[in-house]
């Protein structure tokens, strides 16, 4: 596993506001990425535990759980997270 150290260039000195994490970058279609997460979080990532099977994790489910959200409120989820970005 490569250390972060390798992956990206970390300056001596820095700022409060030389980190910025934008959820966006890298995802060609992101609203569709993000409509498709909130829609159905346990097929976006696959390793989500199943809670009917916590065994494998002691309990402890993973990942974003489906929040039944409706299409409406899915709508403005996206529009409030992409105003954002």
């Amino acid at each position: 596993m490569p250390l972060l150290k390798d992956l990206i260039s970390i300056p001596e000195r820095v700022h409060q506001g030389d980190f910025v994490l934008k959820l966006a970058d890298g995802v060609t279609h992101a609203e569709a990425t993000l409509r498709d997460w909130l829609r159905d979080p346990v097929a976006m990532k696959p390793n989500y535990s199943d809670p009917a099977n916590l065994d494998s994790t002691g309990g402890l489910s993973r990942g974003m759980p489906n929040l039944n959200l409706t299409e409406d409120q899915i709508d403005q989820l996206i529009a409030y997270l992409l105003e954002r970005n």
